[in-house]
């Protein structure tokens, strides 16, 4: 009898660690990269953000945005060759645009910065940062989107399970409308 009780406490005590997990590591791991970029802590931002996988999603995703954009239209002579100087430039400007500084810095701030590009003064003044809303997508991923008043149209930050953790692995960017 006392094993019976025993093995049913320690079941449903799995299953409340399993649940909470479930419902509250996405926030906690979201947290802890929000942390990591408000203290510029690049050895943190490394083991939160798997940057490889993040900038090949990001490279495919310019790829076929591109793509799409001159497929859709009727071009001829230079805006062939624009295509292809587009998607030749892709590769470097990714590799530039996707480190430690600018995942923190959109982390902290719920919006791409472009590499070279100052905050602007609306951003000084209000040193808020932005807050992140979190979407799950089944048990080995979710979305944090950030809820910020002044971003409009703000990117997606991607995560996936690492063992029992979390690791950004890309960056969905907003659609242009």
């Amino acid at each position: 009898m006392k094993n019976r009780v025993f093995f049913g406490s320690l079941i449903a005590l799995l299953i409340a660690g399993a649940g909470g997990w479930y419902f509250f590591s996405p926030g906690y791991a979201m947290t802890q990269l929000a942390d990591a970029a408000r203290e510029g802590d690049e050895g943190q931002l490394r083991q939160r953000v798997d940057f490889p996988r993040v900038r090949e999603a990001l490279k495919a995703d310019l790829r076929a945005k591109l793509a799409s954009t001159f497929a859709s239209e009727e071009t001829e002579g230079f805006g062939k060759l624009g295509a292809a100087l587009g998607m030749a430039m892709i590769d470097p400007m990714v590799e530039g645009f996707v480190t430690p500084e600018s995942i923190g810095s959109m982390v902290r701030n719920g919006k791409l910065t472009r590499p070279g590009e100052k905050p602007d003064a609306q951003a000084k003044a209000s040193p808020e940062e932005a807050d992140w809303a979190i979407e799950r997508e089944g048990i080995s991923r979710f979305k944090a989107m950030p809820v910020a008043k002044n971003v409009e149209n703000p990117p997606a930050l991607v995560f996936e399970r690492d063992g029992i953790g979390w690791r950004l692995v890309e960056i969905d960017l907003p659609d242009d409308k």
